[in-house]
């Protein structure tokens, strides 16, 4: 399984540019799905990333993961082409939209379908495949039976799964009102809400539910592991865990000594 990591600027680059597979960045010309500080500053910075990537043979994504006005799609397809003069191998996008605008502008380029366009099932995954996609990241509430007909797909399409112990939203992320809260906040759906008297939060599932699907997602063959754009230390130990699992899973670990392994590993601290 190849280990995809997001990144906030140059020096985070250099890094994981050894490490990783592949990485992928936004940049404040494209609307992505993340708070303005987690973008690169400018296409200059996009460049050198791109160049750096490219002398250790990783590619570099730029994500372009928000829904777009029509309106915008001009301007949108105005960002894309700059990320790719500055040398970006592709881009990581949700709307159909603008999927079909690039298609019709011309526009070819290695296509990943985000989470947040929750293709749960392979019509779907069709309909995009149409569209040139050539790579799903699995929503993070998809079960791996539930995801069998997508991961064993004939249509060509990789497959991609979160890191779940670093990564998982209470909600289904592409569905969820929460982040457009004001004022706009990357926890949002960790709020606390008040309703007669008693508090209610948003729990995530517990740790074995987590480690139970990456464990399976791992041994039905999915091609990609997505670590996301936190913090460089954490990402640094994210990535070292999640290696170490897909070792033991391709090794043929039981799910018992999988699960011991993880808590061993301290995953639960991150």
């Amino acid at each position: 399984m190849r280990t995809v990591v997001g990144i906030t600027d140059f020096g985070e680059a250099e890094l994981f540019a050894r490490e990783a597979d592949e990485l992928y960045c936004g940049v404040p010309a494209l609307a992505n799905h993340r708070d303005g500080q987690r973008n690169l500053k400018d296409f200059r910075e996009l460049g050198r990333i791109a160049a750096l990537a490219a002398r250790h043979g990783k590619p570099l994504l730029v994500a372009a993961n928000e829904v777009y006005e029509p309106r915008a799609y001009r301007a949108a397809i105005a960002g894309l082409r700059k990320c790719l003069a500055a040398g970006a191998a592709g881009f990581i996008v949700r709307d159909a939209g603008l999927l079909r605008e690039m298609k019709e502008r011309g526009l070819k380029t290695e296509l990943v379908l985000s989470s947040l366009a929750l293709c749960f099932n392979v019509e779907t995954l069709k309909f995009y495949k149409e569209l040139g996609i050539s790579r799903v990241v699995l929503p993070q509430h998809l079960d791996v039976r539930e995801a069998a007909g997508i991961l064993k797909n004939r249509l060509g399409v990789k497959t991609e799964v979160f890191y779940f112990p670093q990564s998982f939203c209470p909600n289904m992320d592409g569905a969820c009102p929460y982040h457009t809260l004001a004022p706009r906040r990357q926890q949002n759906c960790r709020i606390t809400l008040r309703s007669g008297g008693r508090d209610y939060s948003m729990r995530k599932p517990p740790e074995e539910r987590m480690l139970r699907l990456l464990y399976g997602y791992l041994k039905a063959g999915a091609d990609y592991l997505k670590i996301s754009r936190d913090d460089p230390e954490k990402k640094q130990r994210v990535l070292s865990m999640a290696r170490r699992a897909s070792a033991l899973a391709a090794g043929g670990a039981s799910f018992d000594k999988f699960l011991i392994s993880s808590r061993r590993w301290g995953w639960h601290e991150v």
